[in-house]
């Protein structure tokens, strides 16, 4: 049980990390800069994260 609370913090603080990025990358650079790719390097996770934590509907 412990372990599973863990990897949800784990997934809460890694949606956090993207959705600030690209909060910043849209706020500096406007929305053109706000792909997959610059947000997942901004982010400092891979791009599949991206998916597995919103969808591929909210990516596309």
């Amino acid at each position: 049980m412990v372990e599973d609370e863990r990897l949800t913090v784990s997934a809460q603080t890694t949606r956090d990390r993207i959705v600030e990025a690209a909060g910043r990358l849209l706020a500096e650079s406007g929305r053109d800069a706000v792909t997959t790719r610059v947000v997942s390097a901004a982010a400092g996770v891979q791009p599949p994260a991206i998916y597995r934590l919103f969808g591929a509907a909210m990516v596309a």
